[in-house]
């Protein structure tokens, strides 16, 4: 059976990135990238939570 990515809990499970210490991250995040699931934090939360930056790339979503 497919489940959908959008219901797909490793899509949005955090939990491995605490057993490594960031400093970064880094994303292909734009405007067509879908909000996470109610209650879950976005990207941006979810590293200053734990002090990192985000580094964005493609950011013009290939050009669309």
């Amino acid at each position: 059976m497919t489940v959908p990515k959008r219901e797909r809990e490793d899509k949005y499970s955090p939990s491995r990135f605490d057993l490594v210490a960031l400093d970064y991250l880094v994303v292909g995040c734009n405007a067509l990238t879908p909000s996470p699931p109610v209650g879950e934090p976005d990207i941006f939360e979810f590293a200053a939570e734990r002090g990192a930056g985000v580094l964005i790339n493609k950011p013009l979503a290939r050009g669309c």
